[in-house]
């Protein structure tokens, strides 16, 4: 059997995708096990309607992110997309990011590969600055949109951190007339989840964000863009098309196809300036809390 751990619940319980999924029900046991290590009892308390998934119990000890860390250090392993095929030992380190510092998200956020520490040290000497936040890319970042009319679109919540560090950071930007240019859509949803949150005042925030950005939807941080290839009916794409239009979007995905550019995790990027994004719309609505 296979689990894929989600999000924590109370008391050691832990929301995981399971596989085999049939033939893992409420009330069965299964053991990890692994060379070196006592074998753990675990136990299947539930399904979860919403995901698919299945509510484990675990030792009560590992009742959170860094706990649970040092048990799959033990027993577990980086749950690679499975469309990379030729995995190695060496993808433990490349599948992160090179400024990851906590443990919880399902997937890595993959625009952030692209930056080396080499490249992150050249952009640093160029001037910019960087502040990070922290979020934990959800199971549904990868689920497809099924719905036709996405008037009344919802979307899976995703927990993030926006600290005040980053909130500072931001004000210092404005203050001398710089941009903020985010790597990575979910790094987006964050902030711009802190905005709304904040009713049109970036603040900081720290737990879920189910904010929905589509075209129409006017940006309150965000100026700029570094994403990955993202691939039909994601609502990632959607993000991407606030930013630039549905036509624009698909002309570029179109010459990326052509171009036979690379899509997926280790795939190529696309760089979205402030001075693509769609004419005429304000950047900047609401205010910055500094």
């Amino acid at each position: 059997a296979e689990l894929l751990i989600l999000e924590p619940h109370k008391g050691g319980q832990w929301l995981c995708l399971a596989r085999p999924a049939k033939r893992i029900k409420p009330g069965d046991y299964l053991w990890l096990e692994a060379l070196e290590q006592e074998a753990l009892r675990l136990q299947v308390v539930a399904r979860d309607v919403d995901s698919g998934g299945r509510l484990i119990q675990f030792p009560a000890c590992y009742c959170d992110r860094e706990a649970m860390e040092e048990l799959l250090e033990r027993y577990g392993e980086v749950p690679l997309p499975p469309y990379i095929q030729n995995q190695d030992s060496s993808d433990v380190n490349r599948y992160q990011t090179r400024y990851a510092s906590r443990p919880g998200a399902v997937a890595a956020p993959t625009a952030g590969l692209h930056l080396s520490d080499e490249l992150l040290s050249a952009i640093s000497q160029k001037g910019v600055k960087q502040a990070r936040v922290t979020l934990h890319v959800g199971l549904g970042t990868f689920r497809p949109l099924d719905e036709e009319n996405l008037t009344d679109l919802q979307l899976h919540s995703e927990w993030v951190e926006v600290n005040e560090e980053v909130i500072e950071a931001v004000a210092k930007c404005r203050a001398c007339g710089g941009r903020v240019i985010a790597v990575g859509t979910t790094t987006v949803r964050a902030l711009e989840g802190a905005f709304s949150a904040g009713n049109g005042i970036l603040k900081p925030l720290k737990g879920k964000v189910d904010l929905v950005i589509k075209p129409g939807y006017h940006f309150g941080v965000v100026d700029g863009l570094l994403t990955n290839f993202h691939l039909p009916k994601s609502s990632l794409l959607l993000l991407v098309s606030a930013f630039i239009g549905r036509k624009k979007l698909l002309a570029l995905y179109a010459e990326a196809i052509e171009r036979q550019y690379r899509f997926f995790s280790y795939g190529d990027a696309m760089w979205i300036p402030p001075e693509a994004v769609i004419s005429g719309r304000s950047l900047r609505q609401g205010k910055v809390a500094g």
